[in-house]
């Protein structure tokens, strides 16, 4: 929108909201600006960047998925890994599934990020 040379129309939105969402403003002020550049108020939201996670729903369904896709499977492979130790008591069994646990937490939380950092693009 600046780049067109509407600068001020950018600062004037920028006192309202500097991360203002065009789906969520007041078409009025941007009527001009839209008509100029052959842009509806539609088509003008749908191209409009992202700034971080507004509505975080889509990061949510990303964690859920993390959770179902990475973290379950994990903990059914580090059930098999501690049978395969063959702990000589609960606590060490214990200890062995709280230990292998913690390690996917860990790997989850990695793989959550990076997915949520790659699939940003994509989520509302």
């Amino acid at each position: 929108m600046e780049r067109s040379g509407d600068g001020v129309l950018v600062d004037r939105l920028a006192t309202i909201n500097n991360n203002i969402v065009l789906r969520d403003a007041d078409p009025a002020p941007l009527e001009s600006w839209l008509d100029r550049n052959g842009l509806t108020a539609k088509e003008a939201a749908r191209i409009q960047p992202m700034y971080g996670f507004g509505d975080s729903s889509g990061a949510v369904a990303v964690l859920i998925a993390v959770f179902s896709f990475v973290f379950l499977p994990l903990e059914l492979l580090s059930l098999r890994v501690a049978a395969m130790m063959r702990p000589d008591s609960d606590r060490q069994w214990m200890a062995a599934m709280s230990y292998l646990t913690l390690i996917n937490v860990m790997a989850c939380g990695v793989v959550a990020f990076f997915a949520i950092r790659l699939f940003a693009p994509f989520l509302p």
